[in-house]
């Protein structure tokens, strides 16, 4: 029984987003012609800005962007970063079968009353279960923005 409640805690840290991916994530930008000035802005305030190419680093939880290049002699251009669900974070439903294992354990099995070892351990495993979803959802993790890699062709100002 002491090796399960060692293995318990560990399995949040496989199946979590958090410790996988991480609560930031890096958006690269490019440009043709080099030299760009780019600007990111957020939903949540996080902006980030620098000149092509730049790898930005952002949370995960910023919500949508976008991003704005600008040259001179070439036109601006605008795209957006949507914020999707983090393939990691499908992980998490490794956890799943601690939730009917930690009812079992809180409330006996069929129609036996559980003792105090089976109440800590049901206790444990429905703590467990919650805590890899929860964790991703404070940090965000859960979260990655899309493209995270953006190739952009500026075009040239007509001239007058």
């Amino acid at each position: 029984m002491r090796r399960t409640f060692a293995f318990l805690p560990l399995l949040t840290l496989i199946s979590c987003a958090t410790m996988v991916s991480g609560k930031d994530e890096r958006v690269e930008v490019r440009s043709s012609p080099a030299g760009a000035t780019a600007a990111l802005t957020c939903s949540d305030g996080t902006n980030r800005a620098g000149v092509t190419p730049v790898t930005m680093t952002i949370p995960r939880k910023s919500g949508s962007c976008s991003l704005t290049l600008r040259k001179d002699g070439h036109t601006a251009q605008t795209l957006a970063l949507e914020p999707g669900i983090n393939g990691k974070f499908w992980l998490n439903f490794a956890a799943v079968p601690l939730v009917p294992a930690g009812i079992v354990g809180l409330n006996g099995l069929l129609y036996t009353e559980p003792d105090a070892q089976s109440r800590i351990w049901g206790s444990a495993a429905l703590v467990t279960a919650g805590a890899v979803w929860a964790i991703d959802y404070w940090t965000g993790a859960y979260r990655e923005h899309e493209p995270q890699v953006i190739d952009v062709t500026l075009a040239a100002e007509p001239v007058p």
